[in-house]
Order: structure tokens, then sequence, then C-alpha cells
């Protein structure tokens, strides 16, 4: 497992592509894990009053009410964009700009949440941002793994998702940790740090995509050491079949012996 996980390291840090993948991939956890947490404190404190008085077992079923709609509301959204936004979206503005898509509702929940932190409006938005994070910005993003080596898409791409997503996330909890439940401190701490970073993720969310665009328009590959390109066979992989390439489904051409 650790030589796995210092293979994927290597990997990220040999090549750019790789590198800036984990900001797309990664860098958006932190956010998403501070404004999740600020919304279920929000949500716990709204629950403990009852018109007036607190109520233990009135306060529970509430709270509980409330995350009920919130998952709700959450996959409502997220099958939505699965079975009417996602293909819809990538065959018609591109990958580039599909992936855009995400960073910039980010960025807008951010900037609305801090100017207006109020319960209703974190139900709203984190539940936007959740559902288009699995319905829209995961399936585009691994997109973005077509014009890359196979080291890449394997060695750095698990490392990616496995240890990178979840260190993300662990950084955003070490910030609300430190807050102890005090959303207004909350604020103070993360408020210009949070916007800097969803700026970031924009930025670098943009690039990567023209990135991908140059590559895919020149077809080459990142990271393929004898510089072949895209669907290119090697020597020895075998003959092209009914224009088919080794590779393509249904290729027939491979010696067996």
């Amino acid at each position: 497992m650790f030589v796995g996980y210092l293979l994927g390291l290597i990997v990220v840090f040999v090549h750019l592509c790789a590198f800036a993948a984990v900001g797309v991939s990664c860098l958006y956890e932190i956010i998403v894990t501070i404004l999740d947490y600020e919304f279920k404190v929000r949500a716990a404190h709204a629950s403990d009053y009852i018109h007036g008085s607190v109520s233990a077992d009135g306060a529970q079923d509430r709270f509980a009410n409330l995350l009920g709609h919130f998952g709700q509301l959450t996959n409502i959204v997220s099958f939505c964009m699965s079975f009417f936004g996602f293909s819809y979206l990538v065959h018609h503005i591109g990958v580039d700009k599909s992936l855009l898509i995400f960073p910039c509702v980010l960025f807008a929940a951010v900037v609305v949440i801090y100017l207006v932190p109020k319960l209703w409006v974190l139900f709203v938005f984190v539940s936007i941002i959740k559902g288009m994070v699995f319905s829209l910005h995961d399936p585009v993003k691994e997109l973005l793994y077509i014009p890359t080596s196979e080291s890449i898409k394997f060695k750095a791409k698990a490392w990616i998702d496995v240890f990178g997503s979840r260190f993300a996330k662990a950084l955003g909890s070490l910030v609300t940790f430190f807050t102890m439940g005090d959303v207004d401190k909350l604020h103070s701490v993360g408020e210009v740090p949070i916007l800097i970073l969803a700026m970031a993720i924009i930025i670098l969310t943009y690039n990567m995509g023209k990135e991908f665009n140059t590559l895919v328009d020149s077809n080459m590959i990142i990271g393929e050491p004898d510089g072949r390109l895209r669907n290119e066979p090697r020597e020895g992989d075998g003959p092209v079949v009914h224009g088919l390439r080794p590779g393509d489904v249904g290729y027939s051409g491979y010696d067996m012996h």
C-alpha cells in the first residue's frame, strides 16, 4: 500500500497536468466540508428551540426532519443533473465549459452565504453543491484523464481520489475543529481564505480545460515516454484491422500465441 501511495505521489509531482488535477479534484472538498459543517451547526441550533422553549425530543425530531429534506433536495438535484444535464452540457458546450460550471456555482454560493448567512440559504446552496459534485463535476473531471498515459490514469488518479481527496477534507475539518461550533468565529476566520480558494479553483479549472482542448486537438498523450500520439499503435502492438487499432473495442488483430 505504501509503495502504491509513493508511486502515485511521484507521478503527481513529476507531471504538471497530474499536479493540476489535484487542485481540480480535491480543493473544493475544503470549501464543501466547511459549508456543510456550518449548515449542520446552524440547523442544530435552530432545532433546539421549539416555539421559544427548549425541547430535547422535539429538537431531535426537527433536526432529523431537516436533514431528511436536505438529503431529498440533494438527490433531486443530482438526479436532474445526471439525467438531463451532464450529457447535454458536455456535447453542446464542451468539456472545458462544463468543467467550469461547478467552480462558478461554488464561488457564487460562498459569496451569497457570507452575505446572507441564514439557515435556508445554506440549506439550498449546500444541497445544490453536493448534488452537482456527484452528477456533474466528478463525471466531467474524469474526462480530463483521456489524453494521459497509463501511469497517470492509474497511479496518479488513484492517489488523487484516495489520499488527495481525504487530505482536503481533513484540512476543512481542521478549520471547523478550531471554531468549536462557533459559526461567527468560522465566518471571521474562514471568509477571506475560502473566497480566495474558490477563485483559485475557477482559475485552475479554466486552465485545465484549455489544456485538455489543446491535448485533444493535437492528439497527444501527457506522460507518454516515447511521445506517442493518442490511439497510435506502438511497434509490435498489432496491425490495423477493419479500421480498428489495438485497444479499440472489437479489435481482433492480436497474436494470441
